[in-house]
Parts: C-alpha cells; structure tokens; sequence
C-alpha cells in the first residue's frame, strides 16, 4: 500500500484489517507469560468437566446418561471483593482485544498530543447540566490538606466565638449599668456624653462585624449559611443607621443603645457559620474515606421508570423513588453542601414583619410624643424585640446535631437539602446484591440432563447472569474466573419466573419449571432436590433441557429489621433483580410478615437495567452500614420536625412581642426600656428552644 494514496484503502486489505479488529469478544483470563509457542488453543484448555471446572472432585453419576454433581462456589476473598466489587461486563471485557476505531484503521484519525489524549479522571464532561464540582477529583495528599485547613478553621472560628461572647459581655455592662448596680466611668454614661456613647455603639458594630466576616458575602449565591448571617447583617445595618441618625440629628439628648442583642444576635450567627463548616467537615471524612459506602439516591426522569411501572397501581403519581446503592466517593460535594433547605426560608418573612412592628410603633410614637428621639428609640426597640433570636438557635442545633449524630454511626449528611429530600421518601428500592450478598449466594448443585456439555451449560449461565448483574452475576463471575465466558449475549425477554436470551447465537432459556413448560419445554422429571433448601433453576438451549442449577441464598442480617422500620414508617420497600429465583413467594419464605407488606420484587428488562455498583455518584447521604443510613433519614425527618417546631415558636414570639412591648412601654417609659429588657424577652424564647432541640433531638 506504500503506492497508493494516503486515503485509499484496497478491498482485499479493508477485509483484512476488520477481521482483525472485529473478532468475536470472548472473555478469558490472560495467558500466563510461561505459556510457550507450542500451546494448546485456547479452546482446547477450557475445561469440559466439573472437577476442571470448580476444582472438586465429588461427582456421581446418576440414573441412565444423566451427570449429577455437588459443588459450593468458593467465597469471594476480601481482596479481591476490594479490587472488583462488581462483576465482570461481557460488553466491555477486553477493550484493548475487541473494540475497536474505524478511523484508526482507516488512517483519518488526527495525531493528538499527550495532553489532549489523555482525560482528566472523575471530573463532569464540560456539555454536562451541572458544572463541575472542585471536589470531585482529589488526591490522597489534598484530601489530607483539605481536613486540615477545615480544622484551623474550626479552631479559629471558636477564637472569634470567644471574643464575640467578651464584646457581649462588655455591652451588657456598659448598657445596662445602672439596672445591675456596676458603676462606670464618667465618659461612659450615655446621659452625659451621648456623641462619645454612639462612637463607642459604631466601635462594637465594626468588631462585630470583622468576627463575623461571613457579612460582607452574604450576597453570594453559594453561602452555606446565608439566613442566619443576612439576619444578624440587618440588625448591625438597622442599629448603626439609628446611632449615626441620632448623632447627626440629635447631638444633645442623652443616647439610647441596643447593642446587646444585636452582638447577641452575631454571636448567634457565628455559631451557625460554626456549625456549617463542622458539618461539612464531619460530612467530608466520610465521603472521601476509601472504604465503599451506601447511599440513598433519588431516581428522576428515566430511572425510576421500572418503579414506576411496577407500582402505578398501588402508588399516587407524586411518589418519590429512592434506590439503595454502593459507591466508594461521592460527587458535588461542595455543590450539596452549599444547598439551602426551605425550611429556612420563613426568615425572610419574620425580618420583614419585625420591622415592620418596628417602624409601626416608631410613627405611633412620633404622631402622639412628636418627638424624633422618642421615635426612634421605640421604633428601633420594637424591631429588636420582636425579630426572634431563637430562630438562629434552632438553625444550629438541630443540625449539628444531626451531623455529629451520623458521623457516629459512620453515616454523612451533604447539606441541608436532606431536609427536604427525605421527607419522608414513598418507595425505596434495594438491588438484589444488598438483600442477598453475593459472598452468601453459592451455586451448590449441577444437574446435566442427557449428552449435556456441562462447561456449555456454566458458560451460558455465566453469560447471562453475569451481564444482568447482581448477587447472582457476582457468583457466576467467581466461578467462571479462571476460564472465562462469551460475551455473545443479548436479552430477548425477562420475565417474573425466566430469562430468554441468545447466546452464541442460540436460544437459552433459565427459569422455573413452569418458565420452561410454558414455553413448551419437556423437563425430565425430578427424582429428589440436591439441597433441600436451595432455589432451583433449570436451562434450555436450542429449546431442550439440558441442566437443572441449584441456588443457596443467604439473606443480610440486617436486611429484615431495616424493612420493618420502613415499612411502619409508610415506606414500600421493592428489590430490584433479574434473578428468576427471587419473587415475592420466595420472599415470604424468608421473611416473618404476613401476605399484607409492602413488598415489591421489580424485574429487570435489558442491558441498561443492569445492576452494578457504581465507584463514584452524587448523593447527599451516605453511610457505611445499610442500618446507618436509614437511621440517618430518620434523624433527618426528626431534625425537619423540630427546625419547624422553632420557627412556630418564633412566630409566636413575633407575634406576641406587639402586647409585651405595648405594655413595657406603659409601665417604664419610653426612655427606660434599655437592651436588658430586649434580651429577658428574647431568652423566654430562646430557653424553651434550646430544651426542644437538646432533650428530642
């Protein structure tokens, strides 16, 4: 071809170069290195007996010129469940053998350079919906950086707590000294120099706010704690607007101060910034630790299209799918964590009632007194009496709570859209693998009906059962680990009882005896079970019978329990399978409930229903136990309650400041209702706050 043009191909060269390229995919182990020029084809080793096969030699003949063999599939070490969780995919096994570029073959690809060659590892593709995410792809040593900046952090954070508490505490006694009998210097009285008093109010306003940087951001739409800190910033702007008004405006009369509860309110806040980066801190060991967790995901557009189908019937059409699932990292966690829950959003609504209490009682005051002063004292006094603290209260405890909570049981919380998410879910579906683990799913018996290749039969079940995916695949990927297994396998129909496939180029059929006898299937009949307690499956090819399988099936400990709090909870569990053994009837056998649960066996249809278990997904909860996790969504919803238990106390409280701050008024003055009042009003509220969140938490 060196004459031709560059893009020229020649027939004969074009038949070549695809036979080549386009050879049937077989999935085998590799040749060892020692294997020598004069090896036999590698058809030739595949092994034709059960003892080849599963290295045992405990096989008896039965009746006539029927095989009869027991066996039990070798538990799957630990390392190698590490090193591949999943089972292997006939259409993606051996990409450097069977899968090839056609523009590679026919000389049009152009040269790239390394870089460009070369994919950046977990990170989202550019044309994705959601951008990506600077956490989804770290190392080793910047996850180790990361934990340690959100330590310093923390430490730092707990500084600015204490010098927040002392500026406080400071404000208490210079604002309320005559009312707790502290005497103080004479350029301290607010009577006597009312300038000097605002400079020293604008003073505490400014350190407030360089403790609590997090206001000069609030605008930005990624804040992880924007209510709480947009509040204490209304408060700081109200109070220093009243103080500059009053020194320009007012210079002479004796100047009236809140600074207590606005710093009470910054430290507040503070704790709620505090609490945000704990409990992104706490949710960041776990999501970026090796070890495989477990998630609950919520299934939108197309992949709840199975649930869906399965459970029109019994659901209403605003259910909401989850689906259990294994990863070993998480993706958008900086994304998730920056995720607002609506359970904060009646902040907006109570600031924009305080005040307008506030500037309520201001004109009342000003249209009967006509005094600017007295205005906007009482207007200023009313809006800080009114805004409830206790909602920054509740915005930290509940959910710091939650966090160190699941953190204890190894379980993570991504931000606050939890809240919302799992409250409560309808339909939760477990795959097959997380109901009957696959290193308790052992193939214990083989029966070989007539002139049966026994390795023919192995193969196809492995075929099939293997590109499903599941507890049953995982087995058959163990078994046929050292000889391997065709890859030449499509679905034609999946049923509750059977599985019809081509493989090979033949008709298989697995499934029950009725699966086989429906489809006019003669089965030999049956002499005596191998294991009483196993599932039995038979197999036809070419529309024979040709084998009888015998499946022992062990089911999670835990499994059981985590149903039943489900299913009290008004949540319908379903499992997810292409196993033809699995069905309700072989549920109930397993179980201890009557005919009445909420249990739903989904069937898988095609290819891209397989069940795998993914190495990295979005999630906003996981966990390392199956139990944890769904202990987590309870404390979610438990959490949800009581944030929505504080924000009615703090709408009761707003509510109930206009006659308490009327009748304060009446009784001590105008001029005498000073920042200690304010904060008496607010700790009633902040106390019955505080004992909900700590003792039902």
């Amino acid at each position: 071809m060196s004459n031709r043009k560059k893009d020229e191909v020649h027939a004969d060269d074009l038949l070549d170069q695809l036979k080549k390229h386009v050879a049937p995919p077989v999935i085998q182990p590799e040749k060892s290195k020692t294997d020598g020029a004069d090896a036999e084809p590698e058809t030739a080793q595949r092994p034709k007996t059960l003892e080849e096969l599963f290295g045992h030699s405990f096989i008896s003949r039965g009746s006539g010129s029927e095989i009869r063999a027991v066996t039990k599939a070798r538990p799957i070490p630990p390392e190698r469940r590490e090193k591949a969780p999943g089972p292997a995919d006939p259409t993606k096994a051996r990409i450097d053998e069977t899968e090839y570029d056609l523009q590679a073959i026919f000389g049009m690809k152009e040269e790239t350079s390394d870089d460009q060659a070369t994919p950046t590892p977990a990170r989202r593709k550019s044309g994705s919906e959601k951008p990506a995410d600077p956490y989804d792809a770290l190392s080793a040593d910047e996850k180790k950086r990361i934990a340690a900046d959100y330590r310093k952090k923390l430490w730092k954070m707990r500084g600015g707590i204490l010098l927040l508490l002392l500026l406080t505490v400071f404000a208490l006694i210079w604002e309320n000294a005559d009312a707790i009998g502290f005497g103080l210097p004479d350029f301290l009285d607010q009577t006597r120099f009312p300038v000097v008093s605002g400079w020293i109010a604008i003073q505490l306003a400014v350190w407030g706010a360089a403790l609590v940087p997090e206001v000069f951001g609030i605008g930005k739409t990624d804040g992880k704690n924007v209510a709480p800190i947009r509040l204490f910033a209304i408060m700081l702007i109200v109070h220093t607007a009243y103080v500059v008004v009053r020194m320009l405006l007012l210079p002479d009369t004796p100047m009236l101060t809140f600074c207590l509860p606005v710093l009470s309110s910054g430290v507040l806040a503070k704790l709620c910034s505090y609490g945000a980066v704990k409990r992104e801190y706490l949710a960041f060991t776990v999501a970026f630790s090796s070890k495989e967790k477990y998630t609950l995901r919520l299934l939108e557009g197309t992949d709840a299209d199975l649930e869906r189908s399965a459970l029109r019937d019994h659901m209403p059409e605003e259910t909401r799918y989850f689906a259990v699932e294994r990863v070993r990292s998480v993706l958008g966690f900086k994304r998730e964590m920056r995720a607002r829950s609506s359970v904060k959003r009646p902040v907006k609504l109570l600031t924009v009632l305080a005040l307008l209490v506030g500037v309520g009682f201001g004109i009342m005051f000003w249209s009967s007194t006509g005094s600017l002063a007295t205005a906007l004292s009482v207007g200023v006094g009313g809006f800080f009496l009114s805004m409830p603290l206790s909602l920054l209260y509740v915005f930290y405890a509940p959910l710091t709570t939650l966090s160190a909570g699941a953190h204890h049981t190894n379980a993570a919380v991504m931000g606050e859209r939890a809240l919302d998410e799992y409250a409560p879910p309808s339909v939760v579906t477990f795959q097959d693998s997380e109901v009957f683990p696959p290193e308790q799913v052992q193939l214990v018996g083989v029966k070989v009906f007539g002139e049966a290749d026994l390795s023919k039969v192995i193969g196809y079940a492995s075929a099939i059962f293997c590109a499903t995916g599941g507890s049953l695949g995982e087995m058959f990927s163990l078994v046929v680990s050292d000889t391997g297994y065709t890859a030449d396998m499509d679905f034609i129909t999946v049923s509750e009882n059977g599985v019809e496939a081509a493989v090979d180029g033949e008709l298989v059929l697995v499934g029950s005896r009725s699966f086989l006898r429906d489809a006019g299937i003669r089965v030999p009949a049956d002499d005596r079970d191998l294991a009483s307690d196993a599932a039995v499956m038979y197999m036809a090819i070419s529309r024979e019978a040709v084998a009888r399988l015998e499946i022992s099936y062990e089911m999670d400990e835990d499994f059981e329990g985590i149903a039943q709090n489900l299913f009290r909870s008004g949540v319908c569990v379903a499992i997810k399978t292409f196993d033809p053994n699995i069905n309700r009837a072989f549920m109930e056998k397993r179980i201890r409930w009557g005919s009445d649960m909420p249990l739903k066996v989904i069937r898988g249809k095609e290819k891209k229903d397989r069940i795998l278990r993914r190495e990295a997904a979005e999630s906003i909860l996981l966990s390392r136990t199956k139990r944890g996790l769904f202990e987590t969504v309870k404390f979610c919803r438990t959490t949800r309650h009581l944030i929505q238990i504080g924000v009615g106390l703090a709408v009761l409280s707003l509510l109930a400041a206009i006659p308490v701050y009327w009748l304060l008024l009446k009784m001590v003055g105008t001029q005498q209702v000073t920042s200690l009042n304010l904060m008496i009003y607010q700790l009633v509220w902040l106390l019955p706050t505080l004992v909900i969140t700590k003792f039902f938490g």
